[in-house]
């Protein structure tokens, strides 16, 4: 599996009263390229799309596409796992839980 790479100094900088976050922000914090954003966009809203994430997760305003912080980091973080169907089976669901441990590491 390939490490992730998260800067957390460009996470730290985001306003989280709004928790979600824009295509420019993801880009910033996770280091990618246009062509792997699109390519982790298409999936995670598959995800939204097949329930494994609320639809509050992902939303567009106007031509701008936002996503849930927390549930792009739980996304991010668990898409090896999503790629392998054997795999995704054994991935810890997305919950309220889930939110409050990224809390406790910082993200908040």
């Amino acid at each position: 599996m390939t490490e992730i790479q998260i800067d957390l100094v460009e996470l730290r900088k985001l306003d989280l009263t709004f928790p979600y976050f824009s295509k420019e922000e993801i880009m910033k914090c996770f280091d990618i390229k246009d062509t792997s954003y699109d390519k982790y966009r298409r999936m995670f809203k598959e995800k939204v799309k097949d329930k494994h994430y609320p639809s509050i997760c992902y939303l567009k305003m106007g031509t701008k596409e936002f996503f849930n912080v927390y549930a792009w980091l739980h996304f991010f973080s668990n898409f090896e796992y999503y790629q392998d169907k054997r795999l995704e089976k054994k991935i810890v669901r997305f919950t309220k839980k889930t939110v409050e441990e990224f809390k406790e590491i910082g993200v908040a």
